[in-house]
């Protein structure tokens, strides 16, 4: 019954262009190539409408190309130049070394990009990858906003000040790897302090991997395979939305709150089947 898709494609695929488009710049548009189609980034990357189109397959499409989209229960993140929810704060070497590793100095890959570094990303060459991440670096931001970091709530918390609602839950259950601070280790465990993840609009990703832990990626350059365990067994949803209002209400952060609803939502929901 695959004939409706016929209809489909009349409104919504692209007709292939004549020519290849040029900027001037090489090693953007062999980005552009690599984002737009071999990597098809856009299918996680950019938001769909309700016929499930990707409202834009182009930077030309305006700002809403790689500003974020939502996967199985998790945001895959805004990947233009916004500082709070993107890739503002991150360097070309940043993007280099998270899509050959899944991993940087501030983060870690998780759900479905796990399977894109694994399987594919780690393997390109260092000149795709830089090329790649020229061309993320060239995407404006649709936002001006700026994290600036808050040291308030790492004294509070080493000083044994936990009357804030997930305070506590955070230090027996967090800290020993995000610390305090919110800074977790470089390259190792996440930073949480300015994280985009974090500070996503959309709380789901955060949810989904404190209710389902996260293993990082083991590639050819960094073998080393850190683990975050779920918590679902041990928080209730009331539990994990105080935790998750905690961390992205700290240390800077300036997101929403999150109900005891969205939780319960995101833990009913069936779960992509694991990467072999």
């Amino acid at each position: 019954m695959r004939w409706p898709l016929t209809y489909w494609r009349w409104l919504f695929a692209p007709s292939v262009p004549a020519t290849e488009a040029t900027t001037g710049d090489p090693q953007r548009d062999r980005g552009a190539y690599l984002v737009e189609s071999l990597g098809h980034c856009g299918a996680c990357h950019t938001p769909r409408a309700i016929t499930l189109q990707e409202k834009s397959l182009t930077d030309e499409g305006g700002a809403v190309y790689l500003s974020g989209g939502q996967v199985n229960n998790y945001v895959a993140s805004d990947l233009r130049g916004d500082n709070v929810t993107g890739l503002g704060s991150w360097t070309e070497e940043d993007i280099v070394q998270f899509l050959k590793t899944g991993r940087d100095a501030p983060t870690a890959a998780f759900g479905g990009m796990t399977d894109v570094v694994q399987h594919s990303t780690q393997f390109m060459t260092n000149a795709d990858l830089h090329a790649v991440a020229h061309y993320l670096k060239s995407l404006p931001a649709r936002s001006q906003d700026q994290f600036t970091y808050a040291s308030a709530t790492g004294a509070a918390l080493a000083a044994g000040n936990i009357t804030s609602a997930g305070a506590l839950d955070y230090l027996n259950n967090c800290s020993a790897c995000h610390l305090s601070s919110g800074e977790g280790y470089a390259s190792t465990f996440p930073v949480l302090a300015g994280n985009p993840v974090v500070d996503a609009a959309d709380p789901s990703s955060l949810i989904s991997i404190v209710l389902h832990g996260n293993g990082e990626v083991a590639t050819h350059d960094v073998a080393t395979r850190f683990t975050m365990p779920p918590f679902d067994w041990r928080l209730n949803d009331q539990n994990v939305a105080d935790v998750v209002t905690f961390i992205r209400s700290s240390w800077g952060n300036q997101a929403s709150a999150v109900t005891a609803e969205q939780v319960a939502k995101i833990r009913a929901a069936p779960r992509a089947p694991a990467s072999p």
